[in-house]
């Protein structure tokens, strides 16, 4: 466990982890995760996530889970692994990114491994946490110790170029879309340290969907994508992304606040299939 790591080495630390060891966390380690849980802010108010820590080892077959990735073509049998749960309305999806890349950038700062996941068993995830009809299951996420050795799984990510992000001039604009950040007289090197740190976050297959438009006393966050309604699933990388974005304000000494409006009009000349998941204002303290 490294407790001294600060924010930007864990963001930069952090990468989806495929194979585990066997080895169990210990129960203090489980003891103080399922506290941090509970200690995560929500980007939302009155949303009904509840996150459930499970240990796989107890479980009669690890594999009844069904946990792995790329269409369940590889499995994944971490030891422990988490179950985000929630009601499905307005925001729900942008706050479970937003709390759980909280937790993950913990479990980073305590040597521990993850892996975002889309790929399990329902249904028997449901059964085994006794799930009301209401509560949907959003995604899980896999973690343990990591597994020094080679995968195959991990080679054909290199190939792949799964670990590519984004140059910042790609996904941020000044005031609107497709006026060069470069422009903005006040983007100094704090600026390009939020930036930076926030296209490092996970997404989906590495989709990177997230576009953002800076301005003198705003971020805003979009994703592009065809569909955009509420339960988008490409709003769950926005989540994941505004965690980032958020702590790296404030390690840069900006304030943040959730402008929590959504605003109707088109003066960020937003393209098609981009649509805008919040505002943000921000200031130096």
């Amino acid at each position: 466990m490294d407790k001294d790591m600060g924010l930007y080495e864990a963001i930069k630390k952090r990468k989806s982890v495929r194979k585990y060891k066997e080895e169990s966390l210990d129960h203090k380690i489980k003891d103080e995760i399922n506290k941090y849980i509970l200690q995560c802010n929500s980007i939302y108010e009155g949303q009904e996530l509840t996150l459930t820590l499970v240990d796989n080892t107890n479980l009669d077959n690890k594999n009844k889970a069904g946990l792995g990735f790329a269409g369940g073509l590889f499995k994944i049998n971490a030891p422990h692994f988490i179950v985000a749960v929630s009601k499905s309305k307005e925001g729900f999806l942008e706050n479970a990114g937003y709390v759980q890349e909280q937790l993950v950038l913990k479990l980073t700062k305590m040597g521990i491994a993850t892996c975002w996941l889309g790929t399990y068993d329902e249904k028997y995830l449901r059964q085994l946490l006794n799930l009301k009809e209401s509560q949907s299951i959003i995604n899980v996420i896999a973690l343990g110790y990591e597994y020094e050795g080679k995968s195959l799984a991990s080679s054909i990510r290199n190939i792949a170029g799964a670990y590519k992000r984004k140059s910042i001039d790609e996904f941020v604009y000044y005031k609107e879309f497709g006026n060069s950040i470069r422009s903005f007289a006040h983007f100094d090197k704090t600026l390009e340290n939020i930036c930076t740190m926030s296209s490092l976050c996970p997404s989906a297959n590495n989709g990177q969907p997230i576009y953002v438009v800076l301005d003198e006393k705003s971020i805003s966050v979009f994703i592009k994508s065809k569909e955009g309604g509420y339960k988008d699933k490409r709003r769950l990388d926005a989540g994941i992304f505004i965690t980032h974005l958020y702590l790296a304000c404030l390690q840069e000494g900006y304030n943040i606040k959730l402008n929590n409006v959504h605003f109707k009009d088109n003066n960020y000349k937003i393209p098609n299939e981009v649509h805008l998941i919040n505002s943000f204002t921000i200031d130096k303290e």
